[in-house]
């Protein structure tokens, strides 16, 4: 669970900046279209650049990647549990789950970049950056209801597990701890959308104005951001639990 985690929110951190890197890269772009480059020629730029920086950064996460785990199992060996079963061992096949990631990265920023490029309008392109985002009229209930759900969707998941033992006398198919997990998953989500947009106290008027015009360009930004980072701290926290658990009898 924890190195699903980390891999989602690593994917979805990556396409996430992967887009405002080419929301930002599009005035660049409007700018070689209206001087007369041609949609081939920027395509084969862009390709190159790409293939450079994602293949690059990806090679180096790779590599540091052997020397960092050692680390990490070293603390975890000196802190925590230090026993002749903890010899870390070193499986070559890894090195096929960071050749996937990296295939997943090449591969969604060319898809990208290869959209960016295709757009015909050239002021829409040049202007991409200065447009403000559409969001919806987020209600003043989307902050309770989302602190009912994610304590329903908690405690459902949670129970559900021991009712099929007990009641049921069976173990609980896998996917019935996604189901009743989800509606805490949504309620995480208007909580945080609530929490960007509404705010929980009342501030000065003048900070409202502000707020709500920098909400108009950065709105979805800041959400998808704050979900990731929530994803992210999730999994840390779920891993922390191991801590003491080995710690104790």
């Amino acid at each position: 669970m924890i190195f699903a985690l980390a891999v989602i929110g690593c994917a979805v951190f990556t396409t996430y900046a992967a887009g405002l890197f080419f929301c930002q890269k599009s005035r660049e772009t409007g700018v070689f279209l209206a001087l007369g480059a041609t949609r081939c020629q920027l395509q084969k730029e862009m390709n190159k650049e790409l293939l450079l920086l994602s293949v690059g950064s990806c090679a180096a996460g790779t590599l540091l990647g052997g020397p960092l785990a050692w680390c990490v199992w070293q603390l975890f060996r000196c802190f925590l549990v230090d026993s002749q079963e903890m010899v870390l061992t070193f499986d070559p096949g890894a090195y096929g789950i960071s050749f996937g990631f990296t295939l997943y990265v090449v591969t969604m920023l060319f898809a990208l970049g290869s959209q960016s490029i295709s757009r015909t309008n050239i002021m829409d392109v040049v202007q991409e950056s200065h447009t403000s985002e559409p969001i919806r009229d987020v209600k003043r209930w989307y902050g309770p209801l989302g602190i009912v759900l994610v304590v329903a969707g908690a405690a459902a998941g949670y129970l559900i597990p021991g009712f099929f033992i007990r009641v049921l006398h069976r173990y609980a198919p896998s996917v019935v701890d996604v189901v009743f997990y989800f509606p805490a998953l949504v309620g995480m989500y208007m909580i945080l959308l609530h929490t960007v947009v509404n705010g929980w106290h009342k501030r000065h008027k003048y900070r409202d104005i502000i707020a709500t015009s920098m909400m108009k360009f950065q709105g979805r930004q800041t959400v998808r951001n704050m979900l990731v980072m929530t994803l992210l701290i999730a999994g840390a926290y779920f891993a922390a639990f191991y801590a003491p658990m080995l710690c104790t009898n």
